[in-house]
């Protein structure tokens, strides 16, 4: 994934693919990472917001679970502090 990222930064199905690696290596901070840069390309990404909210549910993380259901990007990256 992170060869096809420097051929082709903008691969928004890459990033998502690399984020559910990350994910089942317990790389949560990674997938999140993955899943938000993603979501930059495509604010409005189904199943980009669903594989981050899984992780913020397993957080159980209110907040990011009620902001990602709203799939506000700004307002997601406002809480993390980015």
């Amino acid at each position: 994934y992170k060869k096809a990222l420097q051929l082709k930064p903008n691969y928004l199905r890459c990033l998502a693919n690399m984020g559910i690696a990350y994910s089942k290596l317990n790389d949560d901070k990674s997938a999140k990472n993955c899943y938000i840069e993603a979501l930059k390309l495509d604010p409005l990404n189904e199943n980009v917001w669903s594989y981050l909210r899984s992780i913020y549910n397993e957080e159980k993380n209110n907040v990011a679970i009620e902001i990602s259901y709203r799939k506000d990007l700004n307002e997601l990256l406002k809480y993390l502090g980015n």
